[in-house]
This record gives structure tokens, C-alpha cells and sequence, in this order.
């Protein structure tokens, strides 16, 4: 199954999230075989940055390590234009979505129970 991670565009974020209001977002659309699968990055909402990912372990598992790369260079793009923190939460639908997060680089925030949060 050839999959393309690129730029998610408004379209791909209407597909997914619907119309409605648009919030600021930076992200990547996945596809496999021409169809969109989902989209994954980061939204600035409330002065806070938090990471999303919308595809399921079941669907990533084939190119996980491909996914990774490209997050983890969006983490070097947040990084680099002076982001500090980023949030997630872990979905309890998704058993590996702690694991996820752990992989990489977020860690429990002990101020916020159920929210995990990266640092540079």
C-alpha cells in the first residue's frame, strides 16, 4: 500500500474535521493508495500548542516508522520557530496511544492529570 504524508491542506481538514470554524493548525495529511486516511500535527488553541493525530494504531502500523520521522520533524519545525511546550492527551479508545506519545518525547504533566506535555 504506498502511502504519501504531506502537507494537509483545507480541503483534507474539511474532509476530516467537517465545516465549521477552522482553527490555526499545522499539520500533515496521510494517504494510502489515494485516499485520505487522516491528518496528524499541532493546533494553537488558547495560547497553548497541543499535538493531534486522528489515525488509528491499526492504520498507522504498516509505515509507523515513516510517521514517526514526519512528526518527529514537525517537532524540529516547532522547535526551531521557539515553541516550548506542547500538549496531548492520550485517547482511552487507543491502547497505544501512551506508548505514542512516550515514543515521542512527551511525558506526563504533573500539573494537568490525562494531558501528557513535550518540551524541547
Amino acid at each position: 500500500m504506498p502511502v504519501v504524508i504531506r502537507p494537509a491542506t483545507a480541503e483534507d481538514l474539511v474532509a476530516v474535521a467537517g465545516d465549521g470554524p477552522r482553527p490555526t493548525l499545522k499539520a500533515l495529511a496521510v494517504e494510502a493508495d489515494g485516499t485520505l486516511m487522516g491528518l496528524l500535527g499541532f493546533t494553537l488553541t488558547d495560547g497553548r500548542y497541543y499535538a493531534f493525530c486522528d489515525i488509528t494504531s491499526a492504520e498507522a502500523s504498516p509505515f509507523k516508522l515513516r510517521l514517526a520521522r514526519a512528526v518527529l520533524r514537525l517537532f524540529n519545525e516547532m522547535r526551531g520557530a521557539g515553541v516550548t511546550r506542547i500538549y496531548a492527551d492520550a485517547d482511552p479508545d487507543e491502547p497505544r496511544a501512551p506508548a505514542w506519545l512516550a515514543h515521542l518525547g512527551f511525558t506526563p504533566d504533573p500539573w494537568r492529570p490525562g494531558l501528557y506535555r513535550w518540551t524541547p
